[in-house]
């Protein structure tokens, strides 16, 4: 197992409680154990730089069934892959289910806890829903890494602290068949996943002069992909 994944799951083990119901505070949750409370993030607080993709919370619509929802003041953890939301002053994480949903109007984010295919392993976490298309879709996932603690490399510099940082984001495509894999790199990798349709998005990736590395243009190409036939 890679040392930064072990360094996550301790400090996962270590500044959470157990899970817990809200059912009784909240008649949304009463269903199901979807809750637990944050006791304590302070190693995640000593480390600098944040594990967040944005600090701040925002009002964020949770979506557990297609028809239940509850508005509550909702953040990211990237680095434990977590939805973190306030309630009554407390802060909670969000125990997740197979399509739990998260709609956040104000920066005009939605993640969704989905299995997807990366490092030729499967996983489950959350991913940034970028398209809501029938057949071909588009996903994203932050990344922040951990940089451990490093010694002066020489008497003229300093320590370097552990610390965050973001990393580059990954991009991820939803296929008709419901599988979701990492974005191919390049042209012909995607070609392969679209064999029958190979002229057709060879043009379109010409024409258009797409690149498998930008975000907006990836948007571009797998809305493109949505139309084939």
């Amino acid at each position: 197992m890679k040392p930064i994944l072990l360094f996550i799951l301790s400090i996962s083990f270590s500044s959470y409680s157990q899970v817990q119901s809200l059912g009784r505070e909240t008649s949304q949750f009463a269903s199901w154990d979807l809750t637990r409370e944050i006791k304590s993030t302070v190693k995640i607080k000593e480390i600098s730089g944040s594990a967040y993709a944005d600090e701040n919370y925002y009002d964020g619509q949770i979506r557990l069934t297609d028809t239940v929802a509850t508005i509550l003041p909702v953040r990211y953890n990237v680095v434990l892959d977590e939805l973190e939301f306030k309630k009554n002053d407390k802060v909670y994480a969000l125990v997740p289910q197979d399509y739990t949903t998260i709609k956040i109007p104000y920066i005009n984010k939605v993640y969704s806890y989905l299995n997807y295919n990366s490092e030729n392993a499967s996983k489950k976490g959350f991913l940034g829903v970028e398209t809501t298309n029938k057949n071909i879709n588009f996903y994203t996932k932050e990344v922040i890494v951990y940089v451990p603690y490093a010694d002066a490399s020489n008497a003229y510099s300093e320590p370097i602290p552990s610390h965050f940082k973001k990393g580059e984001k990954l991009y991820f495509i939803g296929l008709s068949d419901k599988s979701i894999v990492e974005m191919p790199k390049k042209n012909k990798d995607l070609l392969k996943l679209f064999p029958i349709y190979e002229k057709e998005i060879s043009a379109f990736i010409k024409t258009n002069k797409i690149s498998l590395n930008e975000e907006k243009e990836l948007l571009l190409l797998v809305n493109y992909l949505d139309t084939l036939k």
